[in-house]
């Protein structure tokens, strides 16, 4: 439930999107989110939102952690799933053990980029890396992990540990990603990089614990990112002008606009309105990666071919939101999720 307090942090995070994250989004997106953008970050409290303050965390609730992703989102999509990574999926992890809370320690101290290895139970991506004779080294690759200039990695190991890895070198070089290009994807390649055992036996059932967990967290950022194209369309749609008059006044473009930004306004009410079980989570999150793929579409038709230039800032959301639901959003899983919450039994398995 969002209360007055919850508001005003709203205000605050708003106004910092305004003057710093808006004017720097394009930065951002050609030249990826650098080392000032996160410490600018992390020096607002944001970064280590949902970490405890004995880790240098600000320690928000959920409705205060998933206001921050949502407003922030509007602006920079990549800048909102940083975030995440940091607190829906490195912290838990990492947590459990001394090596781990050190770690996230210096995330927030340093302003650090801090990433975790979701492959191994994405759908279709590839898998590959082993430890050595069990010893303090790693070799392997995984392809297409998300935030290439991460200091701080957590893997599955591919004995079933989650291992802590901190060291940057192993990322190859600026990968030109299709998605959240602030963050980027890039190969991971280990060969005899030191690494830190930070849980044991089960890292596939951790990490698949974290993805589920963060059903609400997805749904902020979905959520922003379709009130940031709606809103690029609807303005450009009282400005461009075809036979005389603005798209808006067109039936066609007014009513979709429309209709799409009832969807989203209904979809933020379900989102705030607390207490939510897991069969809402998570159909929250189906419906809002959804609305977010079809608004990020036609808010870039609503912009004709301008829509496709950087410049105009709608692009990206067209491009951040297929990469969240590919990411973040397994529609095999998650649908088998959904259908065993709605037959009350093991459904959809044929």
């Amino acid at each position: 439930m969002v209360t007055e307090e919850h508001e005003i942090l709203r205000s605050i995070v708003r106004e910092y999107v305004q003057k710093t994250l808006e004017p720097g989004a394009l930065d951002i997106e050609r030249d990826g989110l650098g080392e000032e953008i996160r410490k600018s970050v992390s020096a607002q409290g944001f970064l280590g939102a949902r970490i405890s303050s004995d880790l240098g965390g600000s320690d928000l609730d959920e409705a205060g952690y998933l206001i921050l992703l949502d407003e922030i989102a509007r602006a920079s999509p990549s800048v909102s799933v940083d975030i995440m990574l940091l607190n829906s999926f490195f912290y838990p992890l990492a947590s459990g053990s001394d090596e781990g809370r050190d770690a996230v320690k210096r995330v927030l101290s340093e302003g650090k980029g801090a990433t975790v290895v979701l492959n191994t139970i994405l759908e279709g991506y590839r898998n590959e890396g082993e430890l050595m004779d069990g010893s303090s080294k790693i070799t392997g690759v995984r392809d297409n992990v998300l935030n290439r200039n991460a200091a701080m990695s957590i893997l599955d190991a591919g004995n079933g540990s989650l291992v802590l890895v901190d060291d940057a070198s192993v990322f190859s070089k600026k990968d030109y990603s299709l998605g959240f290009r602030g963050l980027g994807m890039a190969k991971m390649e280990m060969r005899g990089t030191e690494f830190r055992t930070i849980a044991g036996k089960g890292a596939e059932h951790a990490l698949d614990r974290a993805m589920n967990e963060s059903d609400l967290a997805v749904s902020a950022i979905a959520l922003g990112i379709i009130s940031g194209c709606l809103q690029k369309g609807i303005d450009y749609s009282k400005v461009r002008k075809t036979f005389g008059q603005p798209l808006s006044a067109y039936q066609p473009v007014a009513f979709t606009l429309s209709s799409l930004k009832a969807e989203e306004e209904l979809l933020r009410r379900t989102l705030y309105s607390g207490d939510l079980g897991e069969k809402e989570k998570l159909m929250l999150k189906i419906s809002s990666l959804d609305l977010a793929k079809r608004a990020s579409k036609y808010a870039l038709q609503v912009h004709g071919g301008y829509g496709y230039f950087e410049d105009f800032g709608v692009e990206k959301f067209y491009r951040d939101s297929t990469a969240l639901a590919t990411l973040f959003g397994r529609s095999v899983r998650d649908m088998e999720r959904l259908s065993h919450h709605i037959y009350g039994e093991k459904a959809g398995f044929l």
